[in-house]
């Protein structure tokens, strides 16, 4: 499914809008409206959201994958 978020200081750089999810503008009603007619008026879009939105969380975010950055970080902080 296509991912709607707020744009935010917390979101990784590696989340490009209309790459690989929607981005709107935080506590504003109207560009969540607009955020969703613009992804119902284009199937496209919205399957190429759900497509590589998807594929970005299975290559950097999953459990795994956050699992070892966060040993990785450890290792450090105990050899320093």
């Amino acid at each position: 499914k296509p991912v709607v978020s707020a744009r935010t200081p917390a979101l990784p750089d590696s989340l490009v809008h209309k790459e690989h999810l929607y981005l709107c503008e935080r506590g504003d009603a109207g560009s969540l409206a607009e955020a969703i007619r613009s992804l119902r008026a284009d199937p496209e879009l919205c399957q190429r959201l759900a497509n590589n939105g998807y594929r970005l969380f299975c290559e950097e975010f999953d459990l795994n994958h956050i699992g070892q950055e966060f040993a990785r970080h450890l290792e450090e902080l105990a050899a320093g």
